[in-house]
């Protein structure tokens, strides 16, 4: 382990843009695929691994559905979000904000309140197991919007008619100069993907990704995996992208962890503990 990986594995985290489905752990999903052998998900690694390969967003979206139907009962969501508080555990991520779609769920034919019940106790369970909070954001999928979610001014919708609290991705804000400006004056959260930004084409190469340019421009931005497992990535792989492929220093990936912690929907005392423990970690 090099000194950045040392640094990376020893920072606090929290995760503030990562969806339920998409974090399922690979062995949860060959378990699930195996229990659910008519779902059609592959059951093996190397097949598993092919399928996550994606040509383009639309694509993502469709695989990204079928393994949703894999959550097929309560006690298979409660699986699901046990074994991604594991994998979070493993990174110090202390404090996670779950997105979750409950109508995959519903289509099973699950009331919302075995979902909710389901989710409860994975939560509860992860807790009591791995000392990782988590926090559920219900997720509207904002992709039937079809291209109009492409462009800066859907970023401007969400402020100025939701009065958006944080904005997920955003990296097409800077196409407009006046937005950028807005959301640096404002400090508004952006929660940023690098890895995922790449894999579903939104972005060339990790070389050419624009967090730095957002940094620079005074956007409040952190660092998150999306759906890390189908990206082939996860929370601290983000952050050693950020440090070897973008230029990052131990100093600013240790603010980006703090801007996470900042941005969340953590009570008080509890972000303040959060950015002790960031401050406490030694730069290399």
């Amino acid at each position: 382990m090099d000194t950045l990986e040392a640094f990376v594995a020893a920072l606090p985290k929290v995760e503030l843009h990562v969806h339920l489905i998409g974090s399922a752990p690979v062995e949860t999903v060959l378990a699930l695929a195996r229990r659910h052998p008519e779902v059609g998900v592959p059951a093996t690694v190397e097949a598993l691994r092919e399928f996550y390969v994606f040509s383009d967003f639309a694509h993502f979206l469709n695989v990204y559905a079928v393994v949703g139907k894999l959550l097929r009962t309560p006690e298979d969501i409660a699986e699901l979000v046990r074994g991604v508080g594991r994998n979070l555990a493993a990174q110090q991520v202390r404090y996670v904000e779950l997105q979750v779609s409950p109508y995959p769920f519903q289509g099973s034919g699950m009331s919302d309140a075995a979902i909710s019940e389901a989710l409860s106790i994975g939560a509860r369970d992860v807790l009591a197991a791995c000392g990782v909070r988590i926090g559920y954001i219900i997720d509207f999928p904002g992709h039937d919007a079809e291209r109009d979610a492409w462009t800066a001014e859907t970023v401007w919708e969400a402020v100025r008619f939701l009065h958006a609290e944080r904005i997920g991705h955003g990296i097409r804000s800077l196409d407009d100069p006046a937005l950028v400006s807005y959301l640096a004056e404002q400090q508004l959260p952006v929660e940023v993907s690098p890895t995922s930004n790449v894999c579903t084409r939104c972005v060339p190469s990790i070389g050419e990704h624009p967090l730095r340019k957002m940094i620079s421009a005074g956007m409040n931005a952190s660092l998150n995996s999306d759906d890390p497992p189908m990206f082939g990535t996860s929370l601290s792989n983000e952050y050693l992208v950020a440090g070897r492929d973008l230029g990052f220093s131990p100093a600013e990936l240790a603010g980006l962890a703090a801007n996470g912690v900042r941005a969340s929907f953590l009570e008080q005392p509890a972000k303040e503990a959060l950015l002790a423990e960031i401050a406490a970690v030694p730069l290399p």
